[in-house]
Formats: structure tokens, C-alpha cells, sequence
């Protein structure tokens, strides 16, 4: 059954991965819905417009790729090699196809539906090899093979499928009764409107989901937290793993180079193993409160959507979740008056990794702040009434009082800088009194012991230091603040990864300028000065291009709360610098970014993720380039090349065992020997050094 199930499914995702667009009528739309029964429905796709959505789906993959693709003729030859009828005579290939699911109390898998729009049934079952004559209860079996046949009924004007003769029949019966209610009366006016417009839509039922899975949810979150709980354990499957490999390979040849690698990546691993197991009881504290959270998050939602809209420059999704009336989390989703134009825009930064552009939800802004700090508490194990926490939560209560409704941030990437990225925030301020004097209780409060055990939990030493006053520029007093992190066993690999990345830690400085916070985190503390100019001749006029061109495609990019640009290339420059696993990244010029959004109302929540070809295609041929360059490099040769301004350790001795040295690993910017060197084998024959 459940080969079958996964069989049935994959033949509805590859009719529903390419058939979006815009349905001809309302009523050809309501079609579909009447024909999802509502009652045992956790689950459903809807594809409008075949021939649209792979027309523009094919526009958006054009030069992609090394081959042009048609997703017309994949689907489409599928449908048509399943019915035996290449022509799809029958078939309406401009009107809208559906799957869904139905199961009822105790199934353990979901009985899965297809519903295949038709201009003319009877073409459907002419004689061929693949789809037999209807029998006395109108249904035909299409198609043969081991997965075993499906089987068809007339509905209306579609095409009912299944893989279950008897059901089939039973939902066929039961849809062309007048009684049985459709999809549309599980949906409010939006989500029918949606199914209809956007070119792919699928729906889940929450409310359904979580009453018929009750206790495989339970267990699940149950496994999970007892998985997550000890980390450790993960942590010994992957030793296994690679103690299983290495015996084979050293069985086949004992001098085999790679060994070495293995070896320095169990011990690795072994070092990360017992770093975990330092700290099990915030481990299992931290994985109880999110099994609670996910736990509320499926009893208190009543419905998930989510939407694919193909065009021929961009690719843009929606995630639509909708609260159950009177939960917490209905309580959370609720708007705080009407959108606004965020007068900060011009705050934002070309060439940034990420901008963030947000409207603040004052009261959403206290409850999530509420959690978070219970979600601190547990962590740190402390009870809910502890002093500290209860001062925690009314002083942020209280900062969310004295500041206004905009907030911008810029985040730039120095991979050689420590740390490694240059952080812009401003944020308005309505009682400049009252914003100063929350920070300074909450300074008193950080610099204090309350929040000592929960980096102690974690392995870490902390310290924050904070100097009010320590210059003024051009009149304006700046103030400044340095948070150090480290771990207590310095030689862990968490330890070197934070130095790596932070260096001797985070250094803030910020001013407040006519009703602005404009704070900077910088290797340079000068980089203030530029925000003062800024804050003290106004906002700058000019949105940064970047953040245009990301507001253009992003729909009714004006009524978000929330807009964020996030550059993948930018952000894994910096990555390369502390990835567990060495690369290189290649220079290439990037002037796209993937888009996020979000907004919240009356319960709801919908978040926008724009995916422009542009920067998929800038991705693709930085992947392109590394792959190249792996494959350029010679046989046994190491890419020895430093960073420029970066001065090399003069004493050539490995970094792991302190033996005579041969290579130098650029990345981690640390001498290994042969032992501990990483050795792959080439396409081109033989072995290279790179980075362990």
C-alpha cells in the first residue's frame, strides 16, 4: 500500500509541477473545488492551465541549462504514454488539474485522488492497450506495470483516478451526491480565490491532519526530542559511518591517502562529540520547548497553503498559514493598524548580503519577545518567576513602548575582517528617555549574572562592557559596547570556528540622532560617523537599487510588514572561511537577490519568496566555476595560495600534531602534514591536497 501510495502521489506531482496559470472563469474554478469532497480532505494540488504554466515555466528555465528543457512535452508525453494516447485526445490540457488526499481516523496512509479535466470522456476509453472499456459501475483501468493499474470514473467534467477500484467507486457515488459538500466549504473567500488564481495552489488541513495523526504526531515529536536531546548520538552514527568506510578502503589498499583524511575527520568528530556531551540537560530542555512550540504550532493552525506563480523572469511562491480562532497564535497574527511606507528605505545598501526593511507590530513584537525569553529561560534552567526573568520580559516590554514603527538593517560581508561582516541598524525612537533608560537597566541586567548559566550551558565564557559618552561627533554623543565570546575549551573546534569568525568579539557604537537609533558593528569604529551624516541631514532620498528592484517583484510589495533581500553569494563569501568543508568560492558579480515578505492579519500570516532568474543563474555559474577549478588542478597538486594582506605563520608545523608541515590550507589558514591533509581523487586520475 504504501509503494502504492508514493507511486500515485508521483504521478500527481508530475502533472501538478507544471500546470499553472489563469483559469478561463469562475465557474470552470469552482469545478474543481465541488469535486474535492470537504469532510475527509487533509490534502490537495491544483494545477491551472497546463499550457500556460509550462509555457512560462520553460520561458524562466530558458538558458538555465546546457540543454533547453520542455516541461510541456514531459508532462504532457507522461499523460499521454499512461493513457496510451499521445494526442491527449479528450483531454483538456488549458483547464485545471487536481490530487488530493482523504483519509479518515485511524488510516495509517491517506487515500490519494487525481482529477483530470476532459472535453470529451468517451475519447478517453476508445480502445486501445492501455485503457480498458468502462464496466457496469462506469470505471476503466488505465495503464500496466508493476506499480500495478489505475483506474478511472466519469465525474462531471473530469476524469476521476485512483489506485483503488472500490474507493474510487465510493468517492465517485458519494461526489455526485447533492449532500456532500466541496473543498470551497472548507475555505474562506481569499484561499477560493487563490486556488483558482495562482498557477499552482496546494492546501493542507491542519485541523484534520492533526485529529487523524494524532498519535503518529505524538510519537514523532516524542522520537524527535529524545534524538535531538542527545546530539551525540548523531554525532557517533556519523563516526561509524566513516570507521565503516575507512576499514574498506583500507582492506583494498592500506596506504590508500585518503585514510588520513578519514582519521582527522573522526577525530574531528569525536572532539564535537564530547563538547555535546558537556551540556545534557540544556540540550534536553532546549529540544522539550521545541517539541511544546511545534506541538502548538499543529494544534493551533488551521490551514497551510502555499502557491507557485512561474514567469518568465521570476519565480514566486506565498505560504499562507491561517491560526485557529481564538489560539494564541490567532492572537499573535492580528495587524496593528494599516500598512505604511517604511520612510527608512533609504537606508539600505547595494552590494549588502541582506536588508531588512520592517514596519514594527508593537504588540506581536511583546509576545514574541515573551517567548523567546521563556525559550531563554529554559534553556539557561531557570523557572518562569526567576526575578531576572520576570525584569527580562517588562523591560522589553517596555522598549517596545518607546520606539516608533520603522526599522532598517544592512548587513555587508568582509571575509578577511574579523568579524567577518559590517552590521547597519536604525530604528526609530518616539521617547528617547525612556529608550535610554530601558537600555541602561538592561545593561545592568546583561552585565550582571542573569544570563551567566545560559552561555555556561553552552561550554562559553562571556563578557559585555558598555562606555556611555565615549566621543562626540559633530555634537552628537556616541556610545559604545563590546560583547567577547569564547569557549571554555579553546582547543574545541566550536572555539578556533567562533575566533575565526568573530575574533576577539562583536564591538558596537551607537548614537541617537533626531529620533533615530542608528547603531553600528564594525571592525572600523569610524563607521558610525557615516551614519550620523546621514541621520543629521535627513533620510537619504534614494531607495538602494537592489531594494527597487526586489519591492518589483515581490506582489503588493507596499502592504508588507516585513521585506528582506538575502544575497546567497555574498553570504557564502564568508562561509568559505569557516565551513566545515574547505572551498573556494569564485569571484562572480551579483546585482540579484532571493526576496523575502511577510504579513500578518486577522489570524493569518503570508510569506513571499521571490526567486529571480537572474540570481539563480549567477549561482549556477559560481557552482559552474568551482566545479571547474576542481577539475583543473593538477593531480597532486595543493592550491597554495594565501589571501592577500594575510602574513603566513614563519614556523611550518602541522596544526593537529605539531609534526613537520608540507601544506598550507588557505582557508583555515593553518599548516598540515600528510597525515592530516585531505587527499580526493581527480577525474583526471590521481590525488590532490585540499584543506581537511
Amino acid at each position: 500500500m504504501f509503494r502504492r501510495t508514493i507511486t500515485t502521489t508521483l504521478a500527481a506531482i508530475i502533472l501538478a509541477l507544471c500546470v499553472p496559470a489563469l483559469v478561463q472563469g469562475a465557474d470552470k474554478g469552482d469545478a474543481v473545488l465541488e469535486n474535492i469532497p470537504a469532510a475527509d480532505t487533509i490534502f490537495c494540488v491544483r494545477i491551472n492551465n497546463l499550457n500556460q504554466t509550462t509555457s512560462n515555466l520553460d520561458q524562466y528555465m530558458m538558458g538555465l541549462g546546457p540543454m533547453p528543457v520542455s516541461t510541456a512535452g514531459l508532462i504532457k508525453g507522461q499523460l499521454g504514454m499512461m493513457f496510451g494516447n499521445p494526442e491527449l485526445k479528450g483531454f483538456d490540457v488549458n483547464g485545471s488539474f487536481a490530487a488530493f488526499a482523504t483519509a479518515e481516523s485511524g488510516q495509517t496512509e491517506p487515500d490519494i485522488y487525481i482529477l483530470l479535466p476532459v472535453t470529451d470522456y468517451a475519447q478517453l476509453t476508445d480502445p486501445n492497450f492501455r485503457v480498458s472499456q468502462p464496466d457496469s459501475n462506469g470505471i476503466s483501468a488505465v495503464g500496466m506495470g508493476p506499480s500495478g493499474q489505475f483506474f478511472i470514473s466519469r465525474i462531471r467534467s473530469f476524469a476521476l483516478m485512483s489506485h483503488d477500484y472500490r474507493k474510487l467507486g465510493g468517492m465517485v457515488r458519494s461526489l455526485s451526491g447533492e449532500k456532500v459538500a466541496g473543498l470551497m466549504a472548507s475555505l474562506d473567500a481569499a484561499q477560493v480565490e487563490q486556488s483558482s488564481s495562482e498557477p499552482i495552489w496546494a492546501y493542507a488541513n491542519m485541523v484534520k491532519i492533526s485529529s487523524v495523526y494524532k498519535t503518529q504526531i505524538s510519537d514523532g515529536l516524542e522520537e524527535m526530542k529524545k534524538h535531538l536531546a542527545d546530539p551525540a548520538m548523531g554525532i557517533q552514527s556519523q563516526i561509524d559511518n566513516f570507521e565503516k568506510v575507512k576499514k574498506q578502503m583500507a582492506a583494498k589498499d592500506p596506504n590508500d591517502p585518503m585514510i588520513a583524511g578519514f582519521d582527522a575527520r573522526i577525530e574531528l568528530l569525536k572532539t564535537q562529540k564530547a563538547q555535546m556531551q558537556k551540556s545534557p540537560a540544556f540540550m534536553a530542555g532546549l529540544m522539550n520547548a521545541f517539541a511544546g512550540y511545534a506541538k502548538d504550532f499543529i494544534q493551533q493552525s488551521k490551514s497551510v497553503t502555499l502557491s507557485c506563480n512561474p514567469k518568465p523572469a521570476v519565480l514566486n511562491f506565498r505560504v499562507g498559514l491561517d491560526a485557529l480562532p481564538a489560539t494564541e497564535m490567532a492572537g499573535m497574527l492580528v495587524a496593528e493598524g494599516a500598512a505604511k511606507n517604511n520612510p527608512l528605505l533609504g537606508y539600505t545598501e547595494d552590494g549588502a548580503a541582506m536588508n531588512l526593511v520592517a514596519q514594527i507590530n508593537h504588540p506581536a513584537y511583546k509576545k514574541l519577545n515573551a517567548k523567546a525569553i521563556d525559550l531563554m529561560a529554559i534553556m539557561a534552567s531557570k523557572d518562569a518567576n526567576d526575578p531576572n526573568i520576570v525584569k527580562t520580559k517588562k523591560l522589553l516590554d517596555d522598549l517596545a513602548d518607546s520606539i516608533g514603527d520603522f526599522i532598517v538593517c544592512s548587513f555587508k560581508i568582509d571575509p578577511n575582517a574579523k568579524p567577518f561582516f559590517d552590521a547597519k541598524y536604525v530604528l526609530e525612537v518616539k521617547d528617547v528617555n525612556r529608550f535610554n533608560k530601558v537600555n541602561d537597566e538592561f545593561i545592568q541586567l546583561w552585565t550582571g549574572s542573569a544570563f551567566n548559566d545560559l552561555y555556561k550551558s553552552l561550554g562559553m565564557e562571556t563578557s559585555f562592557t558598555v562606555k556611555r559618552g565615549v566621543e562626540k561627533y559633530k555634537g552628537v554623543p556616541i556610545d559604545a559596547a563590546k560583547l567577547s565570546m569564547k569557549y571554555t575549551d579553546t582547543n574545541s573546534p566550536e572555539a578556533k570556528a567562533l575566533e575565526m569568525m568573530y575574533g576577539s568579539g562583536f564591538e558596537y557604537r551607537w548614537a541617537i540622532v533626531n529620533g533615530l537609533w542608528v547603531c553600528r558593528i564594525s571592525g572600523d569604529p569610524n563607521a558610525i560617523y557615516k551614519l550620523i551624516d546621514q541621520a543629521k541631514a535627513g533620510t537619504p532620498a534614494q531607495t538602494c537599487s537592489e531594494m527597487q528592484k526586489a519591492m518589483s517583484i515581490i506582489p503588493d510589495a507596499g502592504s508588507k510588514d516585513a521585506i528582506v533581500t538575502y544575497n546567497y553569494l555574498r553570504l557564502m563569501k564568508a562561509m568559505q572561511a569557516f565551513a566545515p568543508m574547505p572551498f573556494t568560492m569564485p569571484d562572480v558579480p551579483s546585482k540579484s537577490n532571493l526576496v523575502f515578505a511577510a504579513k500578518v492579519d486577522n489570524g493569518s500570516l503570508a510569506l513571499d519568496f521571490a526567486l529571480p532568474k537572474e540570481h539563480l543563474s549567477e549561482m549556477m555559474v559560481a557552482f559552474q566555476m568551482m566545479m571547474q577549478q576542481q577539475m583543473q588542478t593538477k593531480p597532486g597538486q595543493s592550491n597554495q595560495d594565501t589571501p592577500a594582506g594575510y602574513q603566513r605563520p614563519v614556523t611550518n608545523v602541522c596544526s593537529i600534531c605539531g609534526a613537520p608541515a608540507t601544506f598550507w590550507c588557505p582557508v583555515r589558514k593553518a599548516w598540515f602534514c600528510d597525515q592530516h591533509a585531505g587527499k580526493v581523487y581527480t577525474p583526471r586520475g590521481g590525488y590532490r591536497t585540499v584543506c581537511p
